[in-house]
């Protein structure tokens, strides 16, 4: 039987220059993974959190290997689920208690720093429904073979 709570849990820890280092998006519940949990690490690791900020979700889905509508919504949710933490983290979005991301922790050291937030699963999907690019609209644009 599914539980009741859908939030998110994600885990970012960034390099001494604010380079993304490692990030994992579960499940608060039970821990289980959402898609992989750390499906785009490849793609961003060593970018900066402005970097991470600024990337579109159509180009995104044009430099991930994505082999069905599933991998393509996992993509738009890790992606948006790291904008929403980092964007709360720099201070650009609330990170109240009540927000889409919640920051619960953050731990700084000169080597790095570890943010953990909770996630409203349905700001998240809301955003992807939102931003054209999974089809579900018809605004995408055609991926290139």
């Amino acid at each position: 039987m599914p539980c009741d709570d859908i939030t998110e849990w994600v885990e970012v820890e960034l390099n001494a220059s604010d380079c993304l280092k490692n990030y994992s998006l579960n499940k608060r519940t039970c821990g289980a993974e959402i898609g992989n949990q750390s499906f785009l690490l490849k793609l961003f690791a060593g970018q900066s959190v402005n970097q991470i900020l600024e990337k579109e979700p159509i180009v995104l889905l044009e430099e991930v290997d994505i082999e069905n509508e599933t991998d393509e919504f996992f993509a738009l949710k890790h992606l948006f689920a790291l904008q929403e933490t980092l964007s709360s983290f720099i201070g650009i979005t609330s990170s109240a208690p009540e927000a889409s991301c919640a920051i619960a922790q953050v731990d700084y050291s000169d080597e790095q720093t570890h943010i953990s937030a909770a996630l409203s699963i349905v700001a998240l999907t809301e955003k992807i429904k939102s931003c054209g690019a999974c089809g579900s609209c018809g605004k995408n644009k055609k991926r290139q073979p």
